[in-house]
């Protein structure tokens, strides 16, 4: 099994550009629980802190619908990277306005708004899968399915170190300690992975498409799965 692991991570780029994604998708399972930890701490209040955490969370799932078409039709080296900075600057903000005691629903309007910008580095890293296969195999290839079980591993490893890593940081360095380590592995991580230009998927403007435009929530089998 290790085998056909080793042989999908040959392919040129991928293990470059699947490195750098997992790095990247670490600050998903920090950030969520460091607001949490964070806002707690600062305000006595747990439920606060659950609140802020779920207003992160539920806008970040919002905004990668929005921003995960915009990477399909612009390309990531053009959307990855300015969303990144956002998500940076609006946590980053948000760390300060608590420190600074400034009104609670300032803070909750910049937590939702540093959330709507979170990159959808997950579905790119398997955009750059499929074209990095398709270039060397058929796209229904069986490395595919490889490469995209490699990636759920590499998934369930980032949440089972993150919430560690996060708590660590919380108890042993400072409450927002998590969050602003988060910020720096998700900058570092995105940035490396949008230099890698040559394994990035061609974008497909909408103009350019062949295929009638249908919601993807008409379907029953995608309301049956989620």
């Amino acid at each position: 099994m290790l085998s056909t692991y080793r042989e999908v991570l040959r392919l040129p780029g991928a293990l470059a550009f699947s490195s750098s994604g997992l790095l990247a998708r670490l600050p998903m399972a920090m950030v969520g629980l460091g607001i949490l930890f964070f806002t707690s701490g600062v305000t006595g209040s747990y439920g606060l802190g659950g609140l802020m955490s779920a207003a992160f969370s539920l806008s970040a799932a919002a905004g990668m619908i929005i921003s995960s078409r915009l990477v399909d039709r612009l390309g990531q080296h053009k959307v990855l990277g300015w969303l990144i900075a956002a998500e940076s600057l609006g946590l980053g903000l948000f760390v300060i306005s608590m420190e600074l005691s400034w009104p609670m629903g300032i803070s909750a309007v910049i937590v939702v708004g540093a959330g709507a910008c979170s990159p959808a580095i997950g579905p790119a890293v398997r955009a750059r899968w499929t074209f990095v296969i398709a270039r060397v195999d058929s796209a229904s290839s069986p490395k595919l399915r490889t490469a995209f079980a490699l990636e759920s591993i590499f998934e369930e490893l980032i949440f089972t170190i993150g919430p560690l890593i996060t708590a660590w940081l919380a108890i042993s360095l400072a409450l927002p300690a998590p969050i602003l380590l988060a910020i720096v592995i998700g900058v570092a991580g995105t940035l490396v992975l949008i230099r890698q230009r040559s394994t990035e998927p061609t974008p497909a403007p909408l103009h350019q498409s062949k295929v009638p435009h249908v919601a993807a929530f008409r379907h029953s089998g995608v309301l049956l799965t989620i």
